[in-house]
């Protein structure tokens, strides 16, 4: 039973390690070209990967509108003699030759692109060096942006539901269980004129809108206040929304 449960533990062991994206190399061409992700480690190695044309690899990116993709490779002091190209979304085998790069640069330094639209963006990375450049592993960042709205004006009642809207910079309706929206409240209180901040709640965003349920105190019955809401998660870039002057009934 041990020596089964060990063969077990080790088939797992690799399984998960094959399906892991970490340390993927990438394909000789476009079409083959493995997908990047964020938050994982790749490897650009001219030592033993099947290379295109003996000196090039090629990765694809899916990006959102206003996406920001980054890699870097700055830990490693033989980047440098790594060329990064990143070309517009929609660019295949066929087109690659006469496409002009969105960037150019080498891998030693902080590579960075905004998409200007949704699509896959492929991603060349090339030895330009005589003598062998080895494996060179790099970090990937993804970034999305997302707009928030609010109404100018709402009335509230003590407890119930507020909506936030959700939206890529094009337009698109967000769905993201790891993208959170906070509903903050802007009154004065304790005799004070300034105003605070007052969580009243939080909800993921599902179909493009955020319903975030709060409870206010009683003591702001018949007043205005303001509302705001943000966005806060892994791998999105943080927002906040306009500010919406609330009536409490």
């Amino acid at each position: 039973m041990k020596r089964l449960g060990a063969a077990i533990l080790l088939s797992l062991v690799v399984t998960l390690a094959i399906a892991s994206p970490s340390d993927a190399a990438g394909g000789t061409s476009l079409k083959a070209a493995p997908f990047l992700e964020s938050g994982h480690t790749y490897v650009a190695n001219f030592s033993s990967d099947r290379l295109h044309d003996g000196n090039a690899e090629f990765w694809k990116a899916r990006l959102l509108s206003g996406d920001d993709l980054s890699l870097n490779g700055t830990r490693n002091r033989q980047a440098r003699y790594l060329m990064v190209q990143i070309f517009p979304e929609g660019t295949d085998d066929s087109t690659l030759a006469r496409r002009r790069p969105l960037y150019e640069g080498r891998l030693n330094t902080l590579v960075q692109v905004a998409a200007s639209q949704a699509g896959t963006y492929p991603v060349e990375i090339t030895c330009r060096t005589a003598g062998r450049c080895g494996a060179i592993r790099f970090q990937v960042s993804i970034t999305h942006q997302v707009s928030l709205y609010v109404p100018r004006s709402a009335r509230l009642g003590l407890t119930g539901t507020f909506t936030v809207i959700v939206r890529t910079p094009s337009g698109e309706p967000l769905t993201s269980r790891g993208l959170v929206i906070s509903l903050y409240g802007l009154w004065s209180g304790n005799g004070s004129t300034s105003l605070t901040h007052h969580v009243l709640g939080s909800a993921t965003t599902v179909d493009g809108k955020a319903d975030v349920s709060y409870r206010l105190p009683t003591g702001l019955t018949g007043k205005t206040i303001a509302l705001q809401a943000t966005s806060a998660g892994f791998a999105y870039r943080a927002a906040s929304s306009s500010l919406c002057s609330a009536k409490v009934a």
